[in-house]
Parts: C-alpha cells; sequence; structure tokens
C-alpha cells in the first residue's frame, strides 16, 4: 500500500488527532449537464451523512434560474458560486467550452477553499454517491487524489475527485491549475 491513499493511515497525523471532522463538497455544474446534477445531488443527499457536511459548493458555469431554484431547494446545506462563467458546453465533450470548465474547476476550487479553510472534497457532476465518502477524508494530508490505478492507459491519476485539506494542497492546486495549459488530453 501506497501512504496517502484511501485506507491507509496517516502515521505522522493519525484521525483521532484530527481537530475538525467536517468537510464540504464542491462540483460546478451547467444546465447541459443538469441531468447528471440532479442524479449527483440526490445521491448526495441520500448516501451521505449531511451531520458531517458544512457545505454543498456548486459553482455555476451555465445553469439557468429554473435549475439554480430545483438545487438551492434541495438542501440549506447548498450554496451556489456564481462564476461569471457562461457555457452550454456547444462543441461537446472536449471541445472549447469544455475545456475552460475543467481548467477553472480548480481555480473555483482554490478559492472557496481559500475562504472555507476546512477540508472540502471536489467531485465530477457526472459522480454519484454509493455511500459516504467521509472515510476518505484524512486532513493530516495536504491534499488528497483520486487513484484509479497503475494500470490505466491515460492516466493512473484523475481529478475526478480530489480533496483539498491544507494551504499547502491550495498552493499545489494553484500550480496545476497553471500547469493545464501544457497538458493535452488522450482524446
Amino acid at each position: 500500500q501506497i501512504p496517502g491513499f484511501p485506507g491507509v493511515l496517516n502515521p505522522w497525523f493519525p484521525k483521532s488527532q484530527h481537530i475538525r471532522k467536517n468537510y464540504s463538497i464542491f462540483t460546478s455544474l451547467n444546465s447541459a449537464y443538469f441531468n447528471f446534477g440532479k442524479v449527483w445531488i440526490n445521491s448526495l443527499l441520500d448516501n451521505v451523512n449531511l451531520n458531517n457536511i458544512d457545505y454543498i459548493f456548486i459553482a455555476n458555469t451555465g445553469l439557468s434560474n429554473e435549475h439554480v431554484n430545483y438545487f438551492k431547494n434541495k438542501s440549506e446545506k447548498i450554496v451556489i458560486i456564481n462564476t461569471n462563467i457562461n457555457t452550454s458546453l456547444k462543441g461537446g465533450i472536449h471541445g472549447k467550452e469544455w475545456l475552460d470548465v475543467v481548467c477553472n474547476k480548480t481555480k473555483l476550487l482554490n478559492h472557496v477553499f481559500n475562504e472555507y479553510k476546512n477540508s472540502i472534497m471536489m467531485t465530477d457532476a457526472d459522480c454519484m454517491f454509493l455511500k459516504d465518502p467521509a472515510h476518505l477524508i484524512d486532513n493530516g494530508w495536504d491534499l488528497q487524489a483520486c487513484f484509479r490505478g497503475w494500470e490505466h492507459q491515460h492516466a493512473s491519476f484523475l481529478g475526478s475527485f480530489i480533496i483539498l485539506n491544507t494551504t499547502n494542497g491550495s498552493e499545489f492546486v494553484d500550480l496545476w491549475y497553471d500547469e493545464q495549459t501544457t497538458i493535452k488530453t488522450p482524446n
């Protein structure tokens, strides 16, 4: 096992020494992804212990007013973040608008983290929660990343979920954001 991966205890900062156990969840959504967003929020509300959740942040990257209201009415913990990004994802997956949203997600995550100052899990909106992810949060690490396995042909690590825990992790996310323009996806 590799230290820092889910299920591996941090020997330098055991969970029993954690100051705060609560965390927040972050995603970005536009109306083109609304159906994914419905599955995302409903699975979160059904399968995640909300007593451990401070906020559910949704970065609005092109939600209609009707869709914003849908999410706002789901829970008082939901905070819609206005981003001044408005996309319909014309051009499809891997098009320019999609790439703008994906690249800005890390910048938006950092903005929210720097205001919130507590562990925050970013997930893609086309994911669903099958069970409570609280056991994955280990704020003894600066940052935790999704590990898909070394055998994955394109990328062993993927940002479909990351957990940002500290200012050092936030500084890494800034570097990650700056590097994104130099990376080409395999598709």
